[in-house]
């Protein structure tokens, strides 16, 4: 079986900013919030995030995003603060046209960690990358599991 091929496309964020997302793979939605350097043509690539991605891919439909000023996104004259990044996520979330409200939605990110950690988060991501993967995909079929950022 080929590897999926990711779709990239733009949506406008409240403020005006281009927001660049990519869609991939077949199955309940899955959205991947990343952390800020992100690439979705680099990381499509990269040894480190293909694997992941190629895995989530057999069984969701991959919803990932580049952050404002990273990526594809728009990088000039953006505002970086949490109230932009909530509008970058609900513009991403309604241009996809997956997702109404919650329902059915996964969230795969860093947000879930219970503490910041002190030194580099890559780790801890991974981890919580291959957690999150191991509850939706099981080799009898996918789990349904909603997992909570606390974040508003």
């Amino acid at each position: 079986m080929p590897d999926p091929a990711q779709q990239i496309r733009f949506c406008t964020s409240r403020d005006g900013t281009r927001i660049a997302y990519a869609t991939c793979g077949m199955g309940p939605p899955l959205l991947w919030i990343g952390h800020w350097a992100r690439h979705l043509e680099f990381d499509w690539e990269s040894p480190v995030w293909r694997p992941w991605l190629l895995r989530l891919t057999r069984r969701h439909s991959v919803v990932r995003y580049d952050w404002r000023g990273c990526g594809l996104s728009d990088r000039e004259e953006v505002n970086f603060s949490l109230e932009r990044h909530i509008e970058d996520l609900a513009a991403v979330v309604d241009a996809a046209g997956r997702v109404h409200g919650t329902r059915g939605l996964t969230v795969a990110d860093a947000s879930v960690m219970p503490d910041i950690p002190s030194a580099n988060t890559h780790l801890p991501t991974i981890m919580i990358a291959e957690r999150i993967a191991s509850l939706l995909v099981t080799p009898g079929g996918t789990k349904t599991h909603q997992v909570a950022t606390g974040r508003p």
